[in-house]
């Protein structure tokens, strides 16, 4: 198996730091659908990380990645998981606002259509059965809408990236009080300087 299997406490409930069953059964479905269409591209497993509320999982090729990662945290619902592109380094926080692409921004940028609800993280009584076939269709849209990506072309992507960081809003943000105790809030600079480099 690829990562820890659940823990259960003797009252029979999670343990506070322990991945929930659905979490589970969403990265086995990533690992082995995902996963192996990834390969065939020379993307390798790099980091499988499964909480109780989220999973975050990636797949390098040198200097490229993909990130699949969720949240079930009960304020963000509704629940949905990602699929970004990105090129360069993975783990820079500040590099999260500006460095990757999603699949469906791809797929709205290029004139294609997403099924939003393949993303949902809310199923039925058939987690299992759903979740896999909400992955396996989002695994079509990867190869679909980033094939020039997955094939190691980054011209589409840089351009798509420009023009999205041209639009978004910076999310890492400093608050401060000032001096006439004023509650201000402010770019953080190592952000604003990345996204610089991403336009």
């Amino acid at each position: 198996m690829f990562f820890r299997t659940i823990k259960m406490s003797s009252t029979n409930s999670l343990l506070p730091d322990e991945p929930s069953a659905e979490q589970l059964i969403f990265t086995e479905n990533i690992l082995s659908i995902m996963a192996t269409a990834l390969d065939q591209f020379g993307f390798k497993q790099r980091l499988v990380e499964v909480k109780k509320y989220s999973a975050n999982i990636v797949f390098k090729r040198d200097k490229q990645y993909i990130r699949v990662n969720n949240s079930t945290y009960p304020t963000d619902y509704p629940y949905c998981y990602t699929v970004t592109l990105g090129e360069g380094t993975d783990a820079d926080r500040l590099d999260y606002d500006w460095n990757p692409v999603a699949v469906w921004s791809l797929a709205k940028i290029l004139g294609g259509k997403i099924d939003d609800s393949v993303y949902s993280m809310t199923t039925g009584p058939d987690f299992n059965a759903i979740i896999k076939q909400r992955i396996e269709s989002a695994t079509n849209d990867l190869l679909k809408y980033g094939i020039t990506f997955l094939q190691g072309d980054l011209a589409l992507f840089y351009q798509i990236r420009e023009q999205l960081t041209a639009e978004r809003e910076q999310r890492s943000k400093l608050d401060a009080i000032n001096n006439g105790a004023i509650y201000i809030t402010a770019d953080e600079l190592l952000s604003m300087l990345k996204r610089e480099k991403k336009r």
